[in-house]
């Protein structure tokens, strides 16, 4: 049962409720909170820690390489294409420049893909095309040669089956769990309220006020909560609270090695469109993807591993990245990225009667979920 003054401070109007205390939430709070700072923002997270990508993620300070950007340019248009590719280049300095480098332990190890015998025909079009990328991230970031042919440091990571690399010199990584403790941090410092395993059942306004209907207080009964406005920042999960939209979950599911003595080389790696991805993490190996092996069965929220998938991981990593070399798997887990059919941009809206949406962040949430809830926030300040 709660106590009346647990409900005393749940139920206290708010001026913006915020669900999900994601990489998009959590900042959606923080620039509210210092635009309006004497108004009341509160944060409902369902879980522990954020539930869905943000704390499950790879790490990855990216925004494209090669063959992610010719699919790309399959489903969109060019102005289109290097738009989304400029706000993930601006999302990545601003996440930068908010919690600086040391908090969210950036390292600028510079980013490979890979290519094998099979993947002839991607390399020929990557390079026909590195001038054309080049001159397109110049005008985004300023640098020069950002992507380049890096077949003579093959010998320095010891892949198996590898023929031909290309770098991207301007590609870090970040520490997940640092990020987010960072932010959490910040959020509570300036006065956002931030309420754990509470789950929001449903959403709707009346009178002029947007009531949540909440349950997990610790207690059996449910609670009402009610706010000016609403921002569901829960990404893949939008549509169980919103009803079906341009929203499509996808499981990404990783793994992680055990310490490797002498692992001699550092740095962020795809392979196949993106849908391989691995880094060091120190001397460790995270490794995840291959749910371009059975996209109908990843296309779902439900947080579990699966057979299939966890074996194209194991099988890649014993071929390609650790070939006939001493390592052994210390972790498995999987997160949920949201996906657009048409779009590579977030879904950033007000959706009416105070109710507002940001999520969709479509497998770059490390790059542009902080953009994304700058530009929820101006959209709620200016209305």
């Amino acid at each position: 049962m709660l106590s009346f003054w647990e409900r005393e401070i749940i139920q206290q109007p708010a001026d913006l409720i915020i669900i999900g205390a994601g990489i998009v939430g959590l900042h959606t709070a923080l620039f509210y909170k210092r635009t309006h700072p004497g108004r009341r923002v509160v944060v409902l997270e369902r879980s522990n820690l954020s539930y869905g990508a943000s704390t499950r993620n790879a790490g990855f300070a990216c925004f494209g390489s090669p063959t992610e950007l010719l699919a790309e340019l399959k489903e969109v248009t060019e102005t289109e294409l290097w738009d989304v590719v400029e706000r993930r280049w601006r999302g990545l300095n601003r996440l930068r420049q908010e919690h600086g480098d040391e908090a969210l332990l950036f390292e600028n190890n510079g980013g490979y893909e890979l290519f094998d015998a099979a993947a002839n025909e991607r390399y020929q079009s990557s390079i026909a095309s590195l001038d054309y990328f080049n001159e397109a991230v110049f005008k985004i970031t300023g640098k020069r040669e950002v992507y380049a042919k890096a077949d003579a440091e093959r010998s320095l990571f010891g892949f198996g089956g590898v023929e031909h690399l290309i770098k991207n010199k301007l590609e870090g990584q970040i520490n997940s769990g640092a990020m987010m403790q960072h932010l959490w941090l910040k959020c509570m410092q300036e006065g956002v309220v931030v309420f754990t395993n509470v789950l929001v059942e449903a959403v709707e306004s009346i009178g002029g006020l947007v009531h949540l209907q909440t349950s997990g207080w610790q207690s059996d009964e449910a609670v009402e909560m009610r706010a000016e406005r609403v921002a569901v920042c829960t990404n893949a999960f939008a549509s169980r609270l919103l009803g079906e939209m341009d929203i499509i979950p996808a499981r990404a599911q990783v793994l992680i090695t055990n310490p490797i003595e002498n692992l001699n080389w550092k740095g962020t790696f795809h392979y196949d469109e993106g849908y391989y991805y691995f880094r060091n993490v120190g001397q460790r190996i995270l490794f995840g993807g291959a749910r371009n092996m059975a996209f109908d069965e990843e296309h779902s929220d439900e947080i579990i591993l699966t057979n299939r998938i966890q074996n194209a991981l194991d099988e890649f990593m014993a071929r390609v990245i650790r070939p006939q070399l001493d390592y052994s798997i210390d972790m498995r887990w999987s997160g949920i990225m949201a996906m657009g059919k048409d779009h590579l941009l977030p879904k950033i809206e007000h959706l009416g009667n105070g109710i507002y949406i940001a999520a969709r962040c479509n497998g770059m949430g490390v790059a542009i979920g902080i953009q994304t809830a700058a530009d929820l926030n101006d959209l709620l300040i200016s209305q």
